[in-house]
């Protein structure tokens, strides 16, 4: 099952993409969209997106553009004159209205493989890829200290520098190897090679990189996995 979300700035477009969500098995729709900003709110990983172009407030591309780590992307408009700049941009498809059903399905089987060959292929790389401006930064697993959640957003700290992205902290999670990274607090998920103690509340990490609050939910498994005695 793969989540999406439509933004569209008329009622009649977004309830006839959502009449086909409705019909693919493995979509699961998380909400209809007026704009790009209204979807800030959002606290759940998203799979896909479906996006107009015009809109008032940001338009799509813009939207687009702000994303440090895009899902799949599909633009569906009825201006075809962006279709050029969608496609150097690396969007997943562009779908020009007015459009059948059978369209619709092409676009979305195209997400599908896309997020198969995504989430088929994280367990057996050793990195983790970061969107910075136009280039693609690939970030070694062992590299990442520890990551940060916030409402909208989440940084990345590295050895080297801080990345961040419009994403959610459990979305992240779901891209980092669980052998080597524990969430220990509600905002927080580290990479247990940079832990140098643990105290009750908190973990305090090797260099400079200062410390981590521990959840009270957390403290079992982080227990469990340094093989320690009740924090």
């Amino acid at each position: 099952m793969y989540t999406c979300v439509i933004i569209d700035d008329e009622a009649i477009a977004r309830d006839a993409l959502a009449e086909y969500v409705a019909k693919v098995p493995f979509l699961k729709l998380l909400g209809c969209y007026e704009n790009p900003l209204a979807l800030m709110t959002l606290t759940e990983p998203v799979d896909i997106i479906f996006s107009d172009i015009r809109m008032p407030e940001m338009d799509g591309i813009s939207f687009f553009r702000s994303l440090s780590n895009p899902p799949a992307f599909i633009f569906v408009t009825g201006n075809p004159e962006h279709a050029a700049e969608s496609y150097e941009l690396d969007v997943l498809d562009f779908v020009v209205k007015p459009f059948d059903l059978a369209r619709f399905i092409k676009a979305v089987n195209k997400a599908k493989l896309f997020l198969e060959h995504k989430h088929g292929s994280k367990q057996n790389t050793p990195y983790f890829v970061v969107k910075d401006r136009n280039l693609h930064v690939i970030l070694e697993h062992a590299a990442i200290c520890f990551v940060k959640g916030n409402k909208d957003y989440v940084s990345i700290e590295t050895t080297e520098r801080t990345y961040t992205l419009w994403r959610t902290l459990g979305s992240v999670a779901a891209d980092l190897p669980a052998d080597r990274f524990l969430q220990v607090h509600k905002s927080y998920i580290v990479n247990l090679a940079f832990v140098k103690s643990i105290a009750a509340e908190k973990l305090i990490l090797k260099g400079n990189l200062g410390e981590v609050p521990v959840g009270k939910q957390f403290k079992d498994e982080l227990r469990r996995r340094f093989g320690i005695g009740l924090l």
